[in-house]
């Protein structure tokens, strides 16, 4: 799946246990497979469980994949941006052989070049498909030191591209914002339409992100956004709640 859907590639220091249903990869590695750039991945051991019965005999699996404490390292490329990896979903015409991941993160860590976005005691558990488009149900995000100082208390979320992408926020809860959304799009089109629902939203942490002095208020408010663009976006709002002791609603469009 990685070498004909990504740019990135794994390396093994060992494996021990059962090759028809399961091993354990030890000192295992991910790295993108052109420059040199640091380990993507790192971690001391992960679990790989499946049926080889089922996959030689074209079975979906699933194949399970379990990383206890690995440390993930984003870095930039030579644009000055993070580079990320890639990953080609295969058009959805047509029959494709296709395969079903389960995957689990526990106590993980995310380093990047910029600290504030630094990740600690991150916790996983996300279910991915390929074949006929890609699909990934992140059924459980958390974790206990995040950017800007957050805690993420839940996040569950979709993301599937076939003849369409769509995002589907689920749920998205710190203990500064809640809130839940859902954008669509054409595949390397340059529009999208989105909805977002922000039931809760602490002005005094946009203030801690932004350092815009209008916003160290005490309160919180709830926000509804519909909007559909690209580069230029369009759109409309309601929105209600407590600025610094004063209730008020407000609604209106964007350009």
């Amino acid at each position: 799946a990685l070498a004909s859907h990504s740019d990135v590639v794994i390396e093994i220091g060992d494996l021990k246990g059962n090759l028809l249903t399961g091993v354990r990869v030890l000192h295992a590695r991910v790295r993108f497979r052109e420059g040199d750039q640091p380990a993507l991945l790192d971690a001391p051991e992960m679990r790989l469980s499946y049926s080889a019965w089922t996959l030689a005999t074209g079975g979906r699996g699933p194949i399970v994949i379990e990383i206890d404490r690995p440390l993930i390292r984003l870095a930039r490329g030579e644009n000055g941006r993070l580079r990320l990896p890639t990953w080609r979903s295969t058009p959805a015409r047509g029959p494709a052989r296709g395969r079903d991941f389960i995957v689990r993160l526990r106590d993980a860590a995310l380093i990047t070049p910029d600290t504030a976005l630094r990740i600690r005691g991150l916790d996983l558990d996300a279910r991915a498909s390929t074949g006929a488009g890609t699909r990934v149900d992140v059924r459980s995000l958390r974790w206990s030191s995040g950017p800007y100082r957050s805690v993420l208390e839940a996040c569950a979320f979709e993301v599937a591209a076939t003849d369409s992408a769509r995002l589907r926020v689920r749920e998205l809860r710190t203990r500064d914002v809640t809130l839940n959304g859902l954008a669509s799009w054409a595949p390397g089109g340059s529009e999208a339409t989105v909805h977002l629902e922000v039931d809760r939203l602490r002005w005094r942490w946009l203030y801690e992100i932004s350092r815009n002095r209008d916003l160290d208020v005490d309160g919180e408010g709830r926000v509804v956004v519909d909007a559909r663009g690209g580069r230029a976006l369009a759109g409309r709002f309601e929105a209600a709640g407590v600025w610094d002791s004063l209730e008020a609603d407000a609604h209106g469009g964007f350009v």
